[in-house]
């Protein structure tokens, strides 16, 4: 059976991850939900990482990638849906997003509102910049590929700090050298964050 390495991504997830099950001692059975997860890679980490935890995975994620999603073979411990109206009505054990919040076209709406649902948020491959207030931007994988076009946000550090204030205090913060991008001549190392959620503490 092949096996792969985990990646530092991955790793920084285990030790978030494992942070929050001991904080807030969840219990045998553990409800995440994934904002943006795509097919589920994060599930298949904490899995491995945490044999010994029955996991209730859900995935947030567009009706194309849960069409998608549907046709791969998967366990009965995670489930795919795109109402995200629904999922924020439940009470999870801690929610994730990696590399999903800056494509949102709210993304401190759409933090705050996820952070009401669990006692703790992790966010990761966020794009803090050092500058006075959040961008727009188009990302493009590569200069040369015209097509591999999005429009997404990079934020203000400061401000984004500020405004995430509200919602909960940070509890860890690190960088995500594996994620880099340049934006009007500053290339930067994306950042995670692990907020603990003042509404559900």
């Amino acid at each position: 059976e092949e096996t792969h390495r985990p990646t530092s991504r991955d790793l920084q997830f285990i030790a978030a991850v494992g942070i929050c099950l001991e904080a807030s001692h969840p219990g045998h059975r553990v409800r995440v939900l994934d904002f943006g997860g795509a097919f589920g890679h994060y599930f298949d980490v904490a899995t491995s990482a945490f044999p010994n935890v029955s996991w209730e995975w859900t995935v947030v994620e567009t009706p194309t990638m849960v069409t998608l999603a549907a046709r791969t073979e998967v366990g009965q411990s995670i489930r795919w849906t795109s109402d995200l109206d629904s999922a924020l009505v439940e009470r999870w054990d801690f929610v994730f997003a990696s590399g999903s919040l800056n494509y949102v076209p709210d993304p401190i709406q759409a933090v705050t509102k996820l952070g009401r649902t669990a006692p703790y948020v992790l966010l990761t491959r966020l794009p803090l910049w050092p500058i006075d207030h959040h961008l727009p931007a188009v990302q493009r994988l590569s200069r040369r590929d015209r097509a591999g076009a999005y429009p997404t946000w990079v934020f203000s550090e400061d401000v984004f700090l500020e405004e995430i204030g509200a919602m909960g205090e940070v509890v860890l913060r690190f960088d995500v050298p594996e994620d880099t991008a340049r934006i009007a001549g500053h290339r930067g190392i994306y950042s995670g964050l692990l907020i603990r959620s003042k509404d559900q503490l």
